[in-house]
């Protein structure tokens, strides 16, 4: 099996392939008989995506579709495994297809243009994926708000006494016009230093 024409190619997080025949897969791992060696068990949490020779996509894992999904419509670089970096503003993918790929806009001339997923190297995103920081850090101020609201109430019936729903709301709204910045700029901050904004698919391939 392991010398048969279809082959598949498992590629780790951060770059580094395996080539081999998957023998067998569950939902945690999968069973890989490298092409020199002996058939070995792998953590399938370790892997970024599987394809075989004829370019069809076995697996793909949570962590690429978080991150394009993340990445749509935003702007960044691509760098190709022959060390090309290419400058895009919108991002589209087409995961699932035969051969599994993304589609950019040119930054310099707005062209549509594909890339298979196997001829990159990494995506990195700009400075626009931090719109996602933004809502995150508002609905959790607006969370926060409510729930302060809400605790301020010990039974429904209170409710219905509109003074204190008056008060309490307008005491709420008061809160949120604090909270709901500063989470917002905490999250946009903490999204800068920590956020997922660079995945590496494949190791580069010099010229």
């Amino acid at each position: 099996m392991v010398k048969a024409e279809v082959r598949h190619e498992v590629v780790f997080r951060g770059g580094n392939i395996i080539k081999g025949y998957v023998s067998e897969m569950t939902h945690d791992s999968l069973k890989l008989i490298p092409s020199a060696g002996i058939q070995t068990a792998l953590d399938l949490d370790s892997i970024l995506y599987i394809h075989n020779s004829n370019g069809k996509l076995f697996y793909l894992s949570p962590e690429i579709r978080k991150f394009f999904n993340r990445a749509k419509g935003r702007g960044g670089v691509i760098t190709t495994i022959y060390g090309e970096e290419i400058y895009y503003n919108r991002l589209g993918r087409q995961l699932f297809m035969f051969e599994p790929k993304i589609i950019y806009n040119n930054k310099e001339d707005q062209e549509r243009v594909e890339i298979l997923l196997i001829d990159i190297h990494k995506v990195k995103l700009d400075h626009t994926v931090s719109e996602y920081a933004v809502k995150k850090g508002a609905i959790a101020g607006a969370s926060l708000t409510t729930i302060l609201f809400l605790i301020k109430f010990k039974a429904i019936k209170e409710f219905f006494n509109f003074k204190k729903l008056f008060k309490t709301a307008n005491t709420a709204y008061k809160t949120s016009t604090t909270i709901i910045p500063i989470s917002s700029i905490g999250w946009v901050v903490y999204d800068f230093f920590n956020g997922e904004r660079e995945l590496i698919l494949n190791p580069i391939r010099r010229k």
